[in-house]
């Protein structure tokens, strides 16, 4: 696929988001699973079923003739384009079924888009050691883990020990 199409679905396994399946006869694959679904198995965060792709401000506005022939087409309800996290966002009220996933994807490859999207984790580690008296270990981490839910420690950016960046 030359682009991939993620969507506010997650995976029935790990919960992670799915993306557009190229395999015949399913709608969505899991990357950190490695493994295709259909679309009865998929849950939505929301009302509307989305799918996003990465694009440039000036592909999209490009491509919008084509966009809105795609959308009409395959029943969307909504087309979009996302200034801040540059992407182009294509709304369903319904989940469609694998067979129009599947024409979708082959629809949208005639779109020219050089942009490739890819999501990346970040990951911050935040660090500090408190001192407590206690009975007991256990006492001691209870003690600080209260606190902590309550706000009473805080961890701010002088806390910061380390930043991991991989891919999602």
């Amino acid at each position: 696929m030359r682009n991939l199409f993620f969507t506010n679905c997650s995976c029935p396994k790990c919960r992670k988001p799915l993306y557009l399946s190229d395999v015949e006869g399913y709608s969505f694959v899991c990357k950190n699973c490695d493994e295709n679904f259909y679309s009865m198995e998929a849950s939505c965060d929301s009302v509307l079923f989305k799918v996003y792709f990465g694009a440039t401000q000036a592909e999209y506005e490009k491509n919008l003739p084509l966009l809105r022939q795609i959308k009409k087409k395959h029943k969307a309800s909504v087309i979009a384009y996302d200034y801040l996290k540059e992407q182009v966002e294509i709304c369903w009220e319904f989940i469609p079924g694998s067979d129009s996933i599947n024409e979708f994807i082959r629809d949208m490859q005639n779109i020219d888009i050089s942009s490739v999207t890819y999501q990346i984790e970040i990951t911050e580690t935040l660090q500090k050691v408190i001192t407590t008296s206690a009975d007991s270990l256990k006492e001691a981490q209870e003690k600080i883990k209260s606190m902590y839910n309550n706000g009473d420690i805080v961890l701010t950016a002088d806390d910061h020990v380390a930043t991991e960046f991989r891919p999602y």
